[in-house]
């Protein structure tokens, strides 16, 4: 190979239009570099913002309520839970956090449905011992 001979770059000869278009690609390289930065975080708005009003309607569904900004505090984490109603909320919210981490290797199942439910039988679980704490 031709490239990997001694002297062979000191040799190569550039045009000005060779020049720009090296110029030219540079600049989109940094674009794109942008482009997938701005991209991923305007995903993850969108899976935060998803997994909020998912849990605020299956939640009312069951009967499970709470204002909108009270169920975004406890979904995001910047809340903890404080009745049994918000630690089915923190419950659903960890089940739902395993789907979107490791759904791609979930089979559906009975058994996946069974540990699922059990998120929230184990907040509410944590809950009742916190409260029988001196």
């Amino acid at each position: 190979m031709h490239s990997l001979e001694t002297g062979f770059l000191n040799r190569l000869v550039f045009s000005e239009a060779d020049i720009s278009t090296l110029k030219t690609l540079g600049e989109f390289k940094g674009r794109q570099e942008l482009y997938f930065k701005q991209s991923t975080e305007v995903l993850e708005t969108l899976r935060h913002v998803a997994m909020v009003e998912s849990t605020e309607s299956s939640n009312r569904i069951e009967g499970i309520t709470a204002s909108h900004k009270h169920i975004e505090g406890i979904v995001l984490k910047n809340s903890q839970p404080k009745s049994r109603s918000e630690r089915e909320i923190a419950g659903y919210r960890d089940a739902l956090s395993l789907i979107h981490e490791s759904g791609i290797h979930m089979d559906f199942s009975e058994n996946i449905v069974l540990q699922l439910h059990k998120f929230r039988e184990f907040c509410l679980l944590q809950l009742l011992f916190a409260r029988s704490l001196p």
